[in-house]
């Protein structure tokens, strides 16, 4: 009966090259599910970004927003300036370093004030 099934869906592929381009349909769909994991919450997602573009200032920036949101401050802080130090770098585009400076600046600027109100 099975084999009548896939005869009909098929046709007069071989058994074999279906069963081949299954195993690779479903290593493919496993892939997308890991992949699409990263992008379920926004820590892993920044943190994965850093991984594949370590010196770019937004990503650095946006790394910091999110430990930040979680009330990482110190961590935070770490990674705003970095995300600064990138932002003065000399290889980045002058768009991505006036963003990256800017955003970073104002950054630092607000964590040390909720780290500033934290020791009181």
């Amino acid at each position: 009966m099975l084999s009548r099934r896939m005869a009909w869906m098929c046709g007069d592929v071989p058994p074999g090259l279906v069963a081949i381009l299954v195993v690779v349909m479903l290593t493919l769909a496993t892939s997308t599910a890991r992949y699409a994991s990263a992008w379920a919450h926004e820590l892993p997602l920044w943190q994965r970004a850093v991984r594949l573009a370590p010196e770019k200032p937004r990503v650095l920036n946006n790394l910091g927003v999110a430990l930040a949101a979680q009330g990482r401050l110190v961590e935070a802080r770490t990674w705003f300036e970095r995300a600064h130090t990138a932002g003065h770098s000399p290889r980045r585009p002058a768009w991505d370093r006036v963003e990256g400076e800017r955003t970073s600046r104002a950054n630092l600027k607000a964590v040390d004030a909720l780290l500033a109100g934290l020791k009181r």
